[in-house]
């Protein structure tokens, strides 16, 4: 016999393992429905969907209805509600049947639940993997910038150096011209004006070169 799927939750089950709808002639797992054993189901067994829609177009106004009620309205002197027999077949019957659909609805809550739960955790992933984008993304932006940043600063240290290279070999001629000349009283502020820029020289371009001093090395030894 082919393998047939599972009104419930769609998986392939075997007939021999189902329990089969008399309404809908749909095959279900038995723990699908909360059925427990393998014994023999009910003549008149439905699934919970099945007595779910009987009981919400129980409306004795249809010709069905009134059909039925009639019949029974006929039958009724002959069978007497006062019956053992009777009494204890209905109220097995009731039992059975309010306990299918009690625990049915309990299981197809708990399959409505588990899926809304997953819904609700898959989308906090989406949005937990948008935002983690957003950052790496603003993350290579500033490493970018920071990188054309030092490019800057390195090319116009760079151009700093060359002025300066060139400013000090200026001096450097002055004084080698001077040096030639008989130095007198006018002509002493000149000389001070040369070592004050030569100076001047010196120190900008130690603090060009200057290495940032780290954590370690501001600490008392």
């Amino acid at each position: 016999m082919p393998m047939i799927k599972c009104g419930g939750c769609g998986k392939f089950i075997s007939p021999a393992d189902a329990a089969r709808c008399t309404k809908c002639n749909e095959h279900y797992h038995r723990v699908c429905v909360a059925l427990t054993g393998r014994g023999a189901l009910p003549s008149f067994w439905q699934c919970p969907e099945c007595r779910k829609n009987v009981r919400r177009d129980n409306k004795s106004e249809t010709p069905v209805r009134n059909s039925q009620a009639e019949v029974q309205a006929a039958a009724a002197p002959l069978i007497s509600a006062e019956s053992p027999v009777l009494r204890s077949t209905i109220s097995e019957e009731s039992a059975d049947e309010g306990l299918d659909i009690g625990v049915g609805e309990l299981a197809v809550c708990a399959r409505e639940t588990g899926v809304a739960i997953d819904d609700i955790v898959y989308e906090q992933q989406i949005d937990v993997a948008s935002q983690l984008q957003a950052i790496m993304g603003e993350l290579r932006n500033l490493r970018i910038e920071v990188l054309e940043l030092r490019k800057e600063v390195r090319s116009s240290g760079d151009a700093c150096n060359v002025r300066m290279d060139s400013i000090e070999a200026r001096l450097q001629v002055l004084e080698e011209r001077h040096a030639d000349v008989p130095v007198g009283a006018s002509d002493s502020e000149f000389v001070e004006t040369l070592k004050v820029a030569r100076g001047n020289i010196r120190l900008v371009r130690h603090l060009l070169t200057k290495r940032p001093a780290t954590p370690a090395e501001h600490q008392p030894s």
